[in-house]
């Protein structure tokens, strides 16, 4: 039996609890989507050293606490250190590299790592974890292939902005996760199908997680798919063609996805 090819695009409108803080960058900006892991890095030349408190206002962290860990020793600051009720812990740190996490109740939104006289700020939607945080983004020791050995830079110190977390909620546009019609701008999703049973993570807003579509094999010819929704409110009209839930289209020839039209909806 000749497997089914389609593309199936999966589409809600989600209202999402985020922080009232919550950054919203453009598509093409984010470099990391992951789990905790920060969704923007970036590097400043020549970083204006302060207190906490300031190099948080520079960096455009959220309204809340900071904490700054100074005096970084080449062996790491590993250990729990205490702002207000909230603990930062640092593990598997050395003098170029950490892990960081924080206790409950708290959450994250700019880590910036002081070395020579730049700094790396890592910028989160709420996170409470994260690991393998550098002073440099030229080299990564943990990937030897990465820019040139000897481009490595020893921490200063490293300064946590952070809020006690709260929730607001907005609408995000949701999408089963694939692959992108298009590189930039519009970040809608597709998903290939070839016939074999799969199951893929829908997200709201590109990065958060609310839910799964799984596809079954084809059985005489027909596949079923199952929407598990969670952690969300979900809103789609039925007789509105554009947010119809499911699209379909064969998979089309040579990749052109430009002015694609789906017959079953």
């Amino acid at each position: 039996m000749k497997n089914l090819k389609f593309i199936f695009s999966v589409l809600f409108l989600a209202t999402v609890a985020v922080s009232c803080s919550y950054t919203s960058l453009d598509p093409d900006q984010i470099i990391k989507e992951e789990g905790n892991s920060a969704i923007l890095i970036s590097s400043v030349t020549d970083w204006q050293s302060g207190d906490a408190a300031d190099e948080c206002l520079q960096a455009g962290g959220c309204s809340g606490f900071s904490y700054k860990v100074d005096d970084w020793s080449e062996n790491g600051m590993d250990g729990e250190y205490y702002e207000e009720n909230a603990v930062i812990t640092i593990s598997n740190s050395d003098g170029i590299t950490f892990d960081w996490s924080i206790s409950e109740g708290y959450a994250v939104c700019k880590v910036i790592v002081k070395a020579s006289t730049g700094a790396v700020i890592y910028t989160y939607n709420d996170a409470t974890s994260d690991f393998n945080l550098l002073g440099t983004l030229n080299y990564n020791p943990k990937n030897p292939e990465s820019g040139v050995a000897n481009d490595t830079k020893d921490i200063s110190h490293v300064t946590f902005c952070f809020k006690k977390t709260d929730a607001c909620y907005r609408q995000e546009t949701a999408w089963a996760k694939g692959s992108r019609y298009v590189t930039k701008g519009n970040w809608a999703m597709y998903v290939p199908y070839a016939g074999y049973a799969k199951t893929v993570n829908i997200i709201a807003g590109q990065t958060i997680p609310v839910g799964t579509a799984t596809f079954s094999a084809q059985v005489n010819g027909k596949v079923t798919i199952t929407i598990n929704l969670t952690g969300a409110i979900f809103y789609y009209d039925i007789a509105d063609k554009y947010t119809r839930a499911i699209r379909v289209h064969e998979i089309p020839t040579e990749g052109k996805f430009h002015g694609l039209t789906f017959p079953y909806s």
